[in-house]
């Protein structure tokens, strides 16, 4: 068995103020009500309806899980790569030859 769910959203039109590349997408929150520097130059077109179906047994907590999973195995790369980095520093300090002055 399924459910039907029915989302309001707002179509929006969007011009990429660097690229020029024109965009039409949709979002559920009503932009409008944003203040004009947090809607990035977002042109409210209509708002639409819609309806999918979506199983009645859906659990979001696998791909919750999954999606965490991933995160999790990317900070732990960019911390391992973070702490590659400064021990190459280290080692790079520590081969530094240090030279009394002469007096």
């Amino acid at each position: 068995m399924t459910k039907k769910i029915t989302v309001k959203q707002y179509v929006y039109w969007q011009k990429c103020k660097y690229t020029g590349h024109e965009k039409f997408g949709a979002t559920e929150y009503d932009f409008r009500l944003l203040r004009e520097e947090h809607r990035y130059g977002m042109v409210f077109v209509k708002e639409i309806q819609t309806t999918f179906e979506v199983p009645d047994d859906f659990n979001p907590v696998p791909q919750q899980i999954a999606d965490l999973e991933a995160i999790k195995t990317k900070a732990s790369a960019d911390f391992y790569a973070r702490v590659t980095e400064i021990d190459r520093q280290i080692q790079s300090l520590m081969a530094i030859e240090h030279v009394e002055p002469s007096p």
